[in-house]
């Protein structure tokens, strides 16, 4: 009886620190909603895997061209859009490319992001 309720509290505090855990994730969530923070400065980078090298590569130059590489103060979300959807089409016209890249807003110094579009090819 004693070791069905040990074992009782050791799942009990399994699930415990499971919902502390998701919880967090959450706060974290609720903290990059709020991201468009007007002094904040914000980095954009994409991420993914392409069927040819350096796919993300053709966003980066894309968002490189439109705002640069340094940190933005307020962001520039409408730019890196309007310039990584005209990258996507390009990319589209090219025969047999395939995959998925992922435009981040990167909040800059602490590092937090969000995914701000996903383009798939």
């Amino acid at each position: 009886m004693k070791k069905c309720f040990a074992y009782q509290c050791v799942v009990m505090m399994m699930l415990l620190m499971a919902g502390v855990a998701f919880s967090g994730c959450d706060k974290l969530k609720d903290d990059m909603d709020g991201m468009n923070i007007p002094r904040a400065d914000y980095l954009y980078r994409a991420m993914g895997d392409m069927d040819y090298s350096d796919g993300p590569g053709h966003f980066d130059t894309a968002i490189r061209t439109a705002v640069g590489l340094d940190p933005i103060v307020g962001g520039a979300d409408d730019k890196v859009i309007e310039a990584c959807d005209k990258c996507c089409e390009e990319l589209k016209a090219r025969p047999h490319k395939s995959g998925a890249v992922m435009i981040r807003k990167i909040r800059h110094p602490d590092g937090k992001w969000i995914v701000l579009k996903i383009y798939e090819l």
